[in-house]
């Protein structure tokens, strides 16, 4: 995993953009709600800002997919390495 450097702290590198999709999400969330209530849930307006959420949605889902996977390898990776020291 590629981690930064950031206050002294060590950041995954994924984590910054994780942060801005899930900024994008609250803000669409939002504006969907709006627009619903606004021109009902069948509009056009309102699909079209149905679909934009569902993008982002998948795109945040992906990285935490990622980042699980890439975890759950490291450990995997950690657990056979103390193995073989082990013998």
């Amino acid at each position: 995993m590629r981690y930064k450097i950031v206050r002294g702290s060590k950041i995954y590198v994924g984590h910054r953009r994780k942060v801005q999709l899930k900024e994008q999400i609250e803000v669409l969330r939002r504006d969907l709600h709006e627009l619903a209530e606004k021109f009902g849930i069948m509009s056009p307006i309102v699909l079209k800002k149905s679909e934009e959420l569902d993008k982002v949605l998948n795109k945040y889902n992906l990285l935490v997919v990622k980042g699980i996977l890439k975890t759950e390898i490291v450990r995997r990776t950690q657990k056979l390495t103390a193995g073989d020291a082990k013998n």
